[in-house]
């Protein structure tokens, strides 16, 4: 006797084995999309600004697992990063499930560094306007044994 299951049946039965096991899938945005307008304080665009972006994974998030992208801005100061999701596999427990935060910081020598205070969500285009500046002015991210959020500006003459 040949039993044959449906695809209704089929994934009935993958679910149920999902749910037993305490695992299932879930689509998370890794990188999201981040549209960004660097400017001076006179309102012209700054081209060759870092723009960085940090990447937090929750929960659990440090210095080692924190994943710092720099970009560039072009001729019209611009920057657009495109958004990337990622399949994971989570579990059904206290922090058996992974969210993201973000954060960045702008440099470009002759201005003065910015830094976001809090985790971003970039649901509109993010417009950074750099204040002129003597001698140098950067950003430090966190290394081991620090607060992982607690991105610096440094400032030298």
């Amino acid at each position: 006797m040949e039993v044959t299951l449906g695809f209704r049946q089929t994934a009935l039965a993958l679910g149920s084995m999902l749910w037993l096991a305490g695992c299932y899938p879930a689509f998370r945005t890794v990188q999201p999309r981040v549209d960004v307008v660097v400017l001076d304080s006179a309102g012209r665009p700054v081209q060759g600004a870092t723009f960085t972006l940090a990447t937090y994974r929750y929960p659990r998030a440090v210095p080692a697992t924190t994943k710092l992208v720099p970009y560039q801005t072009d001729a019209a100061g611009t920057v657009s990063i495109p958004r990337r999701g990622d399949w994971q596999m989570e579990i059904l427990l206290p922090d058996g499930s992974s969210w993201y935060g973000w954060r960045y910081c702008v440099e470009k020598a002759g201005y003065r560094a910015i830094a976001s205070a809090e985790t971003q969500r970039f649901s509109r285009p993010l417009t950074v306007v750099l204040e002129p500046r003597q001698g140098s002015s950067k950003c430090k991210w966190p290394r081991e044994g620090e607060a992982y959020y607690d991105v610096k500006i440094v400032e030298n003459e």
